[in-house]
């Protein structure tokens, strides 16, 4: 989530929001010399949808 927060200072405030969440790294290190399951998600996908007044510009400032 902590990549909404620049959208959300600038006023965009999702009304929805999706995640894919992926297990990339099935075992890691116990820190022992041991391969041990892992049980954390690694990568997540948000997407979020906004309602926005206007038009983006993209190459424009301030717009």
């Amino acid at each position: 989530m902590h990549f909404l927060h620049l959208p959300m200072l600038y006023g965009w405030k999702p009304k929805s929001a999706r995640a894919l969440l992926s297990k990339i790294v099935p075992e890691r290190s116990d820190g022992k010399g041991n391969m041990v399951p892992c049980e954390t998600w690694d990568n997540a996908i948000l997407a979020c949808d906004v309602e926005m007044e206007g038009r983006l510009a993209p190459g424009n400032a301030n717009t």
